[in-house]
C-alpha cells in the first residue's frame, strides 16, 4: 500500500509542478489547510450506533488542490445489530486521497464558464487501483456586475460502482459586508463582521464511494455508498496577513449508507443514520 500511495503522491506532485510552469507569468499562490471535525454519535435503522472523528489535510496551488481525509468511526451497541454479520464492527476508517482542478475562464464581455476536474480514490483499508473516482463539470455563467453573478451547468461522477449525473448552479451576490452564494452542491453566506473577522453560514452535500477491505463483514472487496449534507455556522478570524482560525458547531443530515458486493449486486438493507451534531476547527495559511 505504501509504495502505491508513493507512486500516486508523486504523480499528484508532478501535475502540481507541470501546472505552475505553465503559469509561471502569473503569481503563484500556495494555500495551506489543515481541520478536524466530530460528529456525535447517531443510530442505526438495523441497531448499533456511530460518532465519527474526521481530519483533512489540504494544499492549493494556484488551480489544483490535493487532499487527504480520514473518517474514524467509533461504533458502540453492536451486538444487536442486523447492519453486517455476527455484531462485527463495519468499517473504522474511511479515507480519501485525490487532486482537484478547478478555474474560470472569460468567453467575452460578461460571459465567462467554469470547470472543474478531479481524481479520488476512497478506501477503506487498502489503496488499490479499482478504487478510483473521477469527476468532471461545467458551468457557464454571467456576470451582471463585479459583484453579482449566476452560472448553471452539469457535472459526472464516476465511481467503481456506478455513474452519478446531477446539475451545478451558481448565484453569486455581494453588496457591504454580505456575500451570497447560493448553489449545488454548496452553499454559503458570508458576514463581515470587520477586516479580521466574519461569520460564515455554510452546506455541503456530500457522496462517497468506498471500497471495503477484503475481509469487510458487509461485504469482501465489496463497496459502500455514502451520502450526507453537512451545515455548519463558522467563525473566520483572520489575526494575521494569510492566516484563518475557522471554528463553529455543525449538523449533519440527510444521511444513507448502501453496501454492494464486487458483482455490484446490494447487501444488506439500506441505512439512514441519525441526524446528528457536531462542531469543526481549521486553520489555513496562504503564502
Amino acid at each position: 500500500m505504501a509504495r502505491r500511495c508513493g507512486v500516486v503522491l508523486s504523480l499528484l506532485a508532478f501535475l502540481l509542478l507541470g501546472a505552475a510552469g505553465a503559469r509561471a507569468e502569473s503569481e503563484h499562490t500556495l494555500k495551506l489547510n489543515l481541520e478536524s471535525a466530530y460528529t456525535a454519535k447517531a443510530d442505526l435503522d438495523d441497531g448499533g450506533s456511530f460518532a465519527r472523528t474526521s481530519t483533512r489535510v489540504r494544499a492549493t496551488w494556484n488551480e489544483f488542490s490535493f487532499f487527504y481525509r480520514n473518517d474514524n468511526y467509533d461504533w458502540s451497541d453492536t451486538s444487536g445489530m442486523r447492519f453486517g454479520r455476527d455484531g462485527k464492527t463495519p468499517f473504522e476508517n474511511l479515507q480519501r486521497i485525490g487532486v482537484m482542478y478547478n478555474d474560470t475562464f472569460r468567453i467575452s464581455g460578461p460571459w465567462f464558464t467554469t470547470a472543474s476536474l478531479g481524481i479520488t480514490s476512497m478506501f477503506e483499508e487498502d489503496f488499490v487501483n479499482d478504487n478510483l473516482t473521477f469527476f468532471g463539470g461545467g458551468m457557464v455563467g454571467y456576470a451582471f456586475s463585479p459583484q453579482a453573478s449566476v452560472a448553471a451547468g452539469i457535472a459526472g461522477i464516476r465511481t467503481p460502482l456506478k455513474t452519478y449525473a446531477f446539475p451545478m448552479f451558481s448565484a453569486r451576490y455581494a453588496e457591504g459586508p454580505w456575500t451570497l452564494q447560493l448553489g449545488f452542491p454548496k452553499t454559503e453566506a458570508r458576514y463581515a463582521v470587520s477586516e479580521a473577522l466574519d461569520v460564515r453560514l455554510a452546506a455541503d452535500y456530500d457522496i462517497g464511494v468506498y471500497r471495503l477491505r477484503d475481509h469487510s463483514p458487509l461485504a469482501k472487496e465489496g463497496f459502500l455508498e455514502m451520502r450526507e449534507i453537512i451545515t455548519g455556522l463558522y467563525l473566520d478570524w483572520k489575526p494575521l496577513d494569510g492566516l484563518v482560525l475557522s471554528a463553529g458547531p455543525e449538523l449533519v443530515w440527510g444521511r444513507s449508507m448502501k453496501v454492494y458486493d464486487d458483482n455490484e449486486n446490494r447487501r444488506w438493507d439500506k441505512q439512514e443514520p441519525d441526524a446528528a451534531a457536531g462542531g469543526r476547527i481549521s486553520i489555513s495559511y496562504s503564502f
